[in-house]
């Protein structure tokens, strides 16, 4: 599209299309996060040799370089991390659209517009469940 068109068939197509790249980024991530837990390396095989591998696989470092230290050990040793925290339902990643980005933009301005001297932590709840 060369010029942006404020029709709505414009506006939908635009929408799909970035509905359809969020679905795409977490397919990636999750099939590169089956592939690294299917994984489990031996004693022999050393630390460099194994991020140097994981490294080739684009997809799969994208996914692996953003966990915790500990899920990366337990993924390794063979555990999932949802069995290391029993009763903790994974939680679904969602977006947020631009109207629920810029309404909390203006609650951001409007709370630190008014506090010209800063908020403590009980002034910044209290501040928020008036707004």
């Amino acid at each position: 599209m060369a010029g942006k068109k404020t029709g709505t068939a414009f506006d939908i197509t635009a929408l799909f299309e970035q509905e359809l790249q969020a679905r795409n980024e977490d397919l990636r991530r999750q099939a590169a996060m089956t592939m690294f837990f299917k994984l489990h390396p031996t004693n022999k095989t050393t630390v460099e040799e194994f991020i140097t591998s994981l490294k080739q696989h684009k997809d799969v470092w994208a996914a692996v370089s953003t966990m915790g230290i500990i899920d990366f050990v337990e993924a390794i040793g063979g555990k999932r991390p949802t069995e290391s925290k029993p009763g903790k339902a994974a939680a679904k990643r969602t977006r947020l659209s631009e109207a629920q980005k810029n309404s909390l933009k203006g609650i951001i301005t409007s709370v630190l517009s008014n506090a010209k001297d800063g908020l403590s932590k009980e002034g910044q709840q209290a501040t928020w469940e008036s707004e």
